[in-house]
């Protein structure tokens, strides 16, 4: 899965349809799901990704709009749910699963070393173990 960050220049000055906001201001969910188009098999780098989703006013993705050819988000579960986190990184069919840190970021789970699981973040665009509070995830299996 490649690595991206929502403040690279070719998508960060994209305003999110609807909203008067960028994806390099709040588009961590929508780089997020680029990434994860890509592990799936369907990339779509975030410029295009957000056209293929629906927002709500303050620039949030309507979950219900998260359905594409190769993947889809099966749960959006509140709060640190370790167990079912750490089950996406080993699930059959192919599966994934992103964490909200912190109440309002949201980054890719790329593995797990010990008790610590390695993150994509979007913010700086690198893969590094997360030491924030989680308080969400989504999960996304294949189709």
């Amino acid at each position: 899965m490649i690595t991206l960050s929502q403040r690279d220049k070719r998508w960060s000055q994209i305003f999110i349809p609807g909203t008067k906001r960028t994806i390099g201001q709040i588009g961590c969910y929508i780089t997020d799901l680029s990434m994860l188009s890509d592990y799936f098999g369907e990339y779509m780098p975030p410029n295009e990704i957000i056209k293929h989703l629906k927002f709500t006013p303050d620039g949030r993705v309507y979950l219900s709009s998260i359905d594409f050819k190769k993947f889809k988000l099966t749960k959006r579960g509140y709060g640190n749910n370790w167990i079912e986190i750490v089950d996406a990184l080993l699930g059959s069919p192919k599966t994934a699963a992103m964490i909200q840190v912190n109440g309002n970021h949201w980054c890719v789970v790329t593995n797990k070393v010990l008790k610590t699981l390695i993150v994509a973040d979007p913010w700086i665009g690198l893969r590094v173990p997360n030491y924030k509070k989680i308080t969400g995830y989504s999960l996304f299996h294949s189709k």
